[in-house]
């Protein structure tokens, strides 16, 4: 993990053969004269300032190895001091779990856009995943932006959606490239590898 980004890049659980699987996916980039690693799962949030300007800080770790560890990471934004965002990172012997907070010290609103978490995921080949539980779930076709916070102004960027629909199978095959919004879905679905047999709940 890369405690000031707030990344996971690795996290590997046995499956049905006996051996190791890593489900994540990260890749190295050059940018300029820094090598950044890219991928695994993370929050997606940003401001104005850069990233490097709001690095995540470790708060505390508790728990054990037999049950539970988790992990605390906090940050404040340099631009928008009344704002602080927590990170609780919880490891189980099957389940890697991240809860996402929000506080709002100050006395104006806050927006919140695409307040989510990041995810790569390692897969054999994309004929062979599909999305499994979002049958009937309505959708809009969107570009993919990334999330951001701030003070509520002026008026909201309209220009972001495109045509919507509603998924018609319970299968969905993930062998296109795609960026939607779900405005109805169930609380979870799964994401099958039918060449590795793994499956990812979300």
């Amino acid at each position: 993990m890369m405690l000031t980004r707030g990344m996971i890049t690795s996290y590997k659980v046995r499956v049905w053969h006996g051996g190791k699987v890593e489900l994540l996916h990260t890749w190295v980039e050059q940018e300029e004269e820094e090598v950044v690693i890219r991928g695994g799962v993370s929050s997606a949030f940003s401001s104005s300032d850069s990233d490097e300007s709001n690095e995540w800080r470790l708060q505390g770790i508790s728990g054990d190895s037999k049950d539970c560890v988790q992990m605390e990471l906090r940050r404040s934004d340099k631009k928008i001091k009344e704002i602080e965002l927590k990170q609780i990172i919880s490891l189980r012997e099957n389940t890697l779990s991240i809860e996402l907070f929000v506080t709002n010290k100050g006395i104006l609103p806050i927006k919140l856009e695409g307040c989510s978490l990041v995810s790569y995921l390692t897969v054999s080949t994309p004929e062979a995943t599909f999305a499994v539980g979002l049958e009937g779930s309505d959708f809009v076709e969107t570009r993919p932006f990334l999330p951001r916070f701030g003070e509520v102004q002026g008026e909201e960027d309209k220009d972001k959606t495109g045509f919507g629909g509603e998924e018609e199978s319970n299968y969905k095959q993930l062998n296109e490239a795609m960026s939607r919004i779900y405005t109805c879905a169930p609380k979870s679905f799964t994401v099958i590898d039918r060449v590795i047999i793994l499956a990812y709940i979300f």
